[in-house]
């Protein structure tokens, strides 16, 4: 699902919903040349595509297909589902090498 920017912001970068893993729908950018080899850029905790719209907006786009996300919870992707905790075989022990 294309997303339209409002007018005069972020000029030549496109925007799209795709659906990811769970049904999550996952905010995606994309800008440059569409026949170039992707580069995709991932942000970190607490950050969404913004932290990358430099590189976005550079002469990389000359060359390469620029992709980058929101991660699940950030900005305008969905958040998670609900985690589900997973049972452990046993009680949590120390790694040999660190056990004092």
């Amino acid at each position: 699902m294309l997303v339209q920017n409002p007018p005069g912001i972020f000029p030549g970068i496109e925007h799209h919903m795709v659906t990811g893993g769970g049904g999550a729908r996952l905010h995606v950018v994309e800008t440059g040349n569409s026949g170039g080899r992707p580069l995709v850029f991932l942000h970190g905790f607490s950050q969404s595509w913004l932290a990358w719209q430099r590189q976005m907006r550079s002469t990389l786009a000359d060359d390469y297909r620029l992709v980058a996300l929101d991660l699940r919870g950030h900005d305008r992707s969905d958040e998670p589902a609900a985690a589900t905790p997973t049972p452990r075989s046993g009680p949590r022990t120390s790694p040999r090498c660190c056990a004092s």
